[in-house]
């Protein structure tokens, strides 16, 4: 209480929402034969706590979410996520966290991540993100990260998900040449770790990257490296534990430019990237993603994203997964307060030896609530 009361902590702003949802799918677990269609309403309160100061600036976001479907009840969820995040700036540095909960149904959390969705559960995520940049010249910043995550799925096993945990530790350097170029370097030490598998992955990762202005509206982002990473494993056979280990290297690659419109933006990006995963395994991943949005008139604005992804497990690529998913969707601020929206959505997926595809369509309606922000004076 003694930092922030030195900041002079004043007000506290607290905004109100309440979002609800109408989906319709027409294979709601991403099955290859007999899809299954399903309605769901979702309705979500939430609440953004806000506070900021010369120094100090805090947010706090939670929200829950009812999730009920018209047919199944299995797949009824409640769902709950909190943020907890804010910075803290001195004179040549600045310290950020986030401290995250996202205990979310398995069904909305692995859609995109594993495509493991065949049984409905929940996922429960702690994160901890603790950041301190400085700044070391008029040109020269450095920054280290420290990330932190713990996934939990209750009742694994049963549907193919193992718990995992995950850190890292990041450390980046970038310098500045011009008001229009920026060179970056990154280098991180992270580890894997799944317990029931008594797997072990350990990763050094170095990378270099170039941001280049090509106009005031238009930026191109390039960077690439190498993450060298050892798998560790026990198995118990008989009587006998047997230590397995392997060593390797992976690449890793971004490519992303993005533009300002005149109504709206631009952007594309290509990713090629090692992720933590419940499927007992780091994935490597090759990433394309397309996102533009276009403000139509004062309260109309079209939003459009696809993504294109090929997912395998590290060091083992023989049933690689294909994903291909497609966002669109129509807003309108129908009120100061209210904002709806309509929307489609399309998936397919598909694995490597598969001999079918899978297919789902979406259409989605949504209504936005937010009350008037309420100003709260305790010092």
């Amino acid at each position: 209480m003694t930092l922030f009361a030195h900041c002079g902590l004043a007000d506290i702003i607290v905004v109100p929402e309440l979002h609800s949802t109408l989906i319709a799918d027409d294979n709601v677990k991403l099955e290859t034969t007999g899809g299954r269609h399903a309605t769901s309403i979702e309705i979500s309160p939430r609440l953004d706590v806000h506070h900021q100061t010369e120094r100090a600036e805090l947010h706090l976001r939670a929200a829950v979410t009812a999730r009920r479907f018209d047919h199944d009840k299995t797949l009824d969820s409640n769902d709950q996520k909190a943020d907890f995040y804010g910075d803290y700036r001195f004179e040549k540095s600045i310290f950020q966290w986030n401290v995250g909960l996202d205990n979310r149904n398995t069904l909305s959390s692995e859609r995109e991540e594993t495509g493991l969705i065949e049984t409905a559960g929940q996922r429960r995520k702690w994160q901890l993100q603790p950041q301190w940049s400085k700044q070391l010249s008029e040109r020269t910043q450095m920054s280290v990260q420290y990330s932190w995550f713990d996934i939990d799925y209750r009742g694994s096993a049963s549907k193919g998900l193992l718990d995992y945990t995950f850190q890292e530790i990041a450390s980046r350097l970038s310098y500045r040449f011009s008001e229009k170029q920026k060179m970056h370097g990154l280098f991180h030490v992270s580890n894997y770790r799944v317990e029931v598998s008594q797997l072990t992955t350990r990763m050094v990762g170095l990378s270099i990257g170039l941001d280049q202005f090509m106009s005031e509206k238009s930026e191109l982002s390039l960077s690439g490296g190498v993450r060298i990473y050892e798998n560790k494993q026990t198995l118990k056979r008989s009587i006998q534990c047997v230590k397995l280990s392997e060593q390797s290297h992976a690449l890793i690659l971004k490519i992303a430019w993005k533009m300002s419109l005149h109504q709206g933006q631009l952007a594309t990006a290509y990713i090629r990237s090692l992720t933590p995963s419940g499927t007992g395994s780091m994935m490597q991943e090759d990433q394309l993603n397309l996102f533009a949005k276009y403000q139509l008139k004062e309260r109309n604005r079209l939003a459009f994203s696809l993504k294109v992804l090929r997912q395998g497990k590290l060091a083992n690529t023989d049933n690689d997964r294909f994903l291909s998913y497609m966002d669109t969707a129509y807003k309108y601020q129908l009120k100061k307060n209210v904002l709806t929206s309509l929307g489609y959505r399309f998936t397919a997926q598909y694995y490597q030896h598969a001999t079918k595809t899978a297919f789902s369509n979406q259409a989605v309606i949504s209504v936005e609530y937010t009350w008037d922000r309420v100003k709260l004076d305790y010092f």
